[in-house]
């Protein structure tokens, strides 16, 4: 009867072998678990921080379009026309270089899009005068 091939018989490149893979497997396996632990805690973390920042740094921005309104019966067609008379420059979103901004022909008003984090989006429209999540 012949015996299972132990670990002790397969020669010292077999035991080094099979507890790198046997390290490697572990590490995957535990990395893998560890960044979604992460990202389960940072993701809100970091999305409300953004979400912070976004709001105080297109306040003026926002100020300045219902100025426009107020002066010209309507809101501008595109960000481009405040500067520079209302603005110096337009402010950034958090993690892109400015807003997107689409007006409604029908309504004319307008919305603003801002990424805020990874795969999260946030948007104004200046009838409920707040940010929002985006649902695209």
């Amino acid at each position: 009867m012949m015996k299972p091939e132990s670990r002790e018989s397969s020669g010292i490149v077999g035991q080094i072998l099979h507890f790198f893979l046997g390290e490697v497997r572990g590490w995957l396996i535990g990395g893998a678990i560890f960044g979604i632990g992460v990202w389960v805690v940072a993701f809100p973390i970091f999305e409300r921080r953004n979400t912070e920042r976004l709001e105080a740094e297109q306040a003026p921005l926002i100020a300045k379009l219902e100025q426009f309104k107020s002066k010209n019966g309507k809101y501008p067609d595109r960000l481009d026309a405040l500067v520079p008379d209302y603005l110096s420059e337009l402010p950034p979103c958090p993690i892109s270089r400015r807003p997107a901004y689409v007006v409604d022909e029908k309504s004319g008003d307008y919305e603003l899009i801002c990424p805020t984090f990874v795969f999260s989006t946030r948007t104004y429209t200046p009838g409920t005068k707040t940010w929002r999540p985006s649902m695209d």
